[in-house]
Formats: C-alpha cells, sequence, structure tokens
C-alpha cells in the first residue's frame, strides 16, 4: 500500500475527488502511522483509528502548505470537484491567482483537515499518549503549521509557510514535559 501511494507520485498529477486524494493520503501516510504504532507498540484498538486520522490531517497540511510547489511540479493535490465547487480554475492556479473563490477553497479544506485532527485526537487515550510521544509532536508541529496557513489568510503563493526549528524545538520540549507530568501522576 505504501509503495503504491508513492508509485502514484511519479504517475497521477491530478485527483478528481476528495475520496480520490483521501485514498492516496491514506497510502501515503496513514499507512506510515499504522506501521509506526505497531514498531512503538499500542494498547488500544482505538489507536489504530488515531494513526489513520492522523496521517490523513498530516498529508492534507503539506497539501495545503505546498500548492504553489506542487504546481510548479506539474501536480495539484486539490480536488478538481472542490475547484469547480468555489469555482477558481486550474488555469487559476497555475497562475497564481489569489483572489476570494481561492481564500474560500483553502478555508473550506483547512475546516477539513481541522476535523481529521480532531478525529485522531479524539480517538487516542489519555493513557497512549506515552507511547505516541513522537506522533503526538508530529500533530503539534503541523497542527501550527496549519494556523500559520489560516493566519497568512491561505496565501501560500507569496512564499512557502513553514514552522520555524525553533519553534519546533519548543513544541517538542513542551510535549516532552506533558508527558513527563502525565507519568507522574500515573505512578503516584
Amino acid at each position: 500500500m505504501l509503495i503504491d501511494g508513492c508509485e502514484r507520485d511519479l504517475m497521477h498529477y491530478r485527483y478528481e475527488s476528495f475520496d480520490d486524494l483521501k485514498d492516496y493520503c491514506y497510502s501515503v501516510a496513514s499507512v506510515v502511522g499504522l506501521i509506526c504504532i505497531e514498531i512503538f507498540g499500542y494498547k488500544y484498538e482505538e489507536t489504530k483509528e488515531y494513526a489513520v486520522n492522523l496521517g490523513y490531517a498530516l498529508q492534507l497540511t503539506n497539501i495545503l502548505r505546498d500548492v504553489k510547489t506542487d504546481k510548479d511540479r506539474g501536480f495539484i493535490y486539490l480536488p478538481k470537484e472542490d475547484l469547480e465547487r468555489f469555482r477558481y480554475t486550474e488555469e487559476d492556479l497555475m497562475n497564481e491567482n489569489y483572489n476570494e473563490n481561492f481564500i474560500e477553497l483553502m478555508r473550506f479544506e483547512a475546516r477539513r483537515v481541522r476535523e481529521y485532527y480532531h478525529k485522531a485526537r479524539t480517538a487516542l487515550r489519555p493513557d497512549e499518549r506515552v507511547t505516541m510521544f513522537a506522533a503526538e509532536i508530529m500533530d503539534a508541529i503541523y497542527y501550527r503549521l496549519l494556523e500559520k496557513i489560516e493566519l497568512t489568510d491561505f496565501n501560500v503563493f507569496r512564499k512557502k509557510i513553514k514552522v520555524s526549528t525553533s519553534h519546533k524545538f519548543m513544541i517538542a520540549i513542551k510535549h516532552w514535559l506533558s508527558t513527563r507530568i502525565f507519568v507522574g501522576r500515573i505512578k503516584k
């Protein structure tokens, strides 16, 4: 499944529907999450749901961040049905037309991504957080990236939006401390 997703990156340049894109995201991201929980170990069946939904959230965040970069490489990951819904054409995208239609399209996509973060977080039981420490850090960093995309009013054409290394480090420290505090409470 993972190899299938990587092959699609070499040959598949467009996605007609969100279902098609979601299938791609499952192959390249959710499967990685499922592999990781097998390596790190997990206690609850719901953790698989966590891995799948977090994979969707992370990959979709990447897609929003990389609209320009992907377009420059000849890839359009935003589903064609969504472009049509918001009357934003592929030609508009190629010309980097930053207008109200684009903003509304991206706002719609960001809400969708937030739903996957929420589904993932809801599926993860508190005592599983220790085992999923690395995934929790990824969640926080990518969620911050999504917030930064939103804060620029989705102007991903101007410059590549990113979370600085120092900010990533601070997020990791915060999660490490939070996990330590949680483990301390469990031991009492």
